[in-house]
């Protein structure tokens, strides 16, 4: 079972190598220097990274496959960050995606395939309470509920200023930029 499950994934996978447009070969093994200034950060926050991704982040990365973002997700499944998950997030990224992307050519079944195999990739997390408000945005709110009941070290965003005071549940939000620099995967 286990095994037809990864051969589904990867299906999934190569699926998404044509939605998005990555080149998954341009993906290389961080450099000796990168691998301990990483394997250092780790050992700081835990033997995992807690990570959830805000939607731009999605958005941004199927527009451009050059962007921060674009390699944020390719590496997602290569490195010890874990991808967390709500209902209401993932609710969000269809209903978001669905609406931008098929101006750019993208079908609803390719935007499906992508967030089924996003979903294989993330940590599943119920959210039994609700910390609202918080945030200037009420819309944002869930996003921060789901970092606290995951334990997030991480809000990954472009909208930092969507998300003050984060810091008081332990969470920093970075852009995907500085979040790949913080972990040695840009230069």
């Amino acid at each position: 079972m286990e095994k037809k499950t990864s051969q589904v994934a990867e299906v999934i996978k190569f699926s998404l190598l044509s939605f998005m447009n990555l080149d998954w070969k341009a993906i290389h093994p961080l450099n000796s220097s990168q691998a301990n200034a990483f394997e250092e950060l780790r050992t700081q926050t835990g033997t995992t990274m807690n990570i959830v991704l805000d939607t731009n982040i999605i958005i941004a990365a199927m527009r451009s496959r050059r962007g921060a973002s674009n390699l944020l997700l390719r590496l997602l499944g290569e490195r010890d960050w874990q991808v967390n998950l709500s209902v209401p997030l993932l609710l969000e990224y269809e209903e978001v995606c669905k609406r931008i992307m098929p101006v750019l050519g993208v079908t609803d079944q390719a935007i499906e395939d992508f967030l089924d195999y996003f979903c294989t990739i993330c940590k599943h997390r119920q959210i039994f309470y609700l910390w609202r408000p918080q945030l200037p945005d009420p819309d944002d709110d869930f996003l921060l509920e789901l970092a606290v009941e995951a334990e997030a070290d991480f809000i990954i965003s472009f909208n930092k200023r969507d998300f003050p005071n984060v810091f008081r549940f332990g969470i920093q939000v970075l852009t995907p930029k500085e979040f790949l620099l913080l972990t040695g995967d840009l230069p």
